[in-house]
């Protein structure tokens, strides 16, 4: 029996040098909750099939609301700024799910050693990122 193809990944790099988005998350949400939900919000795609979590309804919200341990209300002010700025994909999480172009280019060696073509938005090519 062959073996399946690996959709997620096991790790991606936590660079020394801050990003320009992290450094706007945390200056418009707080320091520590912003470096917080931004990597825990990469663990939370890093696992999920494609790096794409679908955010559609209220039982896929409630379960990234409680994976990150956000109040919804927070939450949804916080996705909408990382749409904003780049650090997910604005056309995909304005059609419901959460894509970061910035987590994909981060791992691309990966998806050189897979079968598995590198994941793109569900709703458009991948976009350069100027962050």
């Amino acid at each position: 029996m062959a073996r399946p193809l690996k959709k997620t990944i096991d790790y991606f790099p936590h660079d020394c040098i801050q990003s320009i988005g992290l450094f706007l998350i945390q200056s418009r949400f707080g320091k520590s909750f912003g470096y917080r939900v931004y990597y825990e919000l990469k663990e939370l795609l890093g696992i999920s099939d494609d790096l794409t979590l679908e955010y559609t309804d209220d039982k896929r919200k409630l379960y990234v609301e409680a994976k990150l341990d956000v109040e919804r209300n927070k939450l949804e002010k916080v996705l909408s700024f990382m749409a904003e700025i780049g650090i997910l994909h604005k056309d995909s999480y304005e059609a419901g799910y959460l894509f970061s172009p910035e987590l994909v280019l981060s791992v691309e060696d990966v998806y050189k050693k897979r079968k598995t073509p590198k994941p793109h938005p569900p709703c458009e090519d991948m976009t350069e990122i100027s962050l």
